[in-house]
């Protein structure tokens, strides 16, 4: 039987397929999700999934892109404390990122269904997470810039990266040892992006 959506001509959008292919993977798993379920859901048929998209594996790292940038505007959304020094409130943003991804149960079903090497790939950049880190951390770096505190000849876009592989390295470590995950980060990631003293 043809949808509404078909009878009026109408494609589907890109939107309703990845909106679809989301709600079922969460419903069911990734695993347990058909291509034709994924059509179903959007009001297509099948090979219309398939004039989008390649693969389901395809449909899973455009899923998790979305899932990313949303949750980059929650961190961007959670107030900082602006009485800690710069560092403190680039570490307590930090924080936020890595806790907020290892807790999501969307992202979280999502890297688990990817293939581990594109999904290691796509949480250490470059990578569409990559846009997000720079979005979130952008309003910091150029205060570190402003105070001379950050390392010469680092662009946004190399700290976003440095940031990402370090976060995908230790996120599996938040639920059971933040301090340790926070020790480690200032240790080994601050030091690499600011200096202690302005210049």
């Amino acid at each position: 039987m043809e949808s509404v959506t078909e009878r009026e001509g109408d494609t589907a959008t890109p939107e309703r397929i990845l909106e679809s292919a989301r709600r079922l993977f969460l419903e069911r798993g990734v695993r347990s999700t058909r291509m034709s379920d994924i059509a179903e859901g959007a009001g297509v048929v099948r090979q219309t999934v398939y004039d989008w998209v390649s693969s389901r594996n395809e449909i899973v790292e455009l899923a998790m892109a979305a899932r990313v940038r949303e949750l980059g505007e929650v961190v961007k959304a959670t107030p900082v404390d602006r009485s800690l020094p710069l560092r403190g409130q680039v570490m307590q943003v930090l924080m936020t990122m890595v806790q907020l991804a290892a807790s999501d149960p969307e992202a979280e079903n999502l890297a688990q269904a990817m293939p581990e090497q594109r999904a290691f790939l796509f949480m250490s950049g470059p990578s569409a997470l990559t846009d997000v880190v720079v979005d979130i951390l952008e309003p910091l770096l150029e205060e570190a810039r402003e105070q001379g505190v950050l390392r010469d000849g680092l662009g946004t876009r190399a700290i976003a990266e440095w940031v990402q592989l370090v976060a995908a390295s230790v996120r599996y470590r938040v639920a059971s040892e933040q301090a340790e995950l926070a020790a480690k980060m200032e240790y080994f990631l601050l030091p690499a992006l600011l200096r202690d003293e302005p210049r």
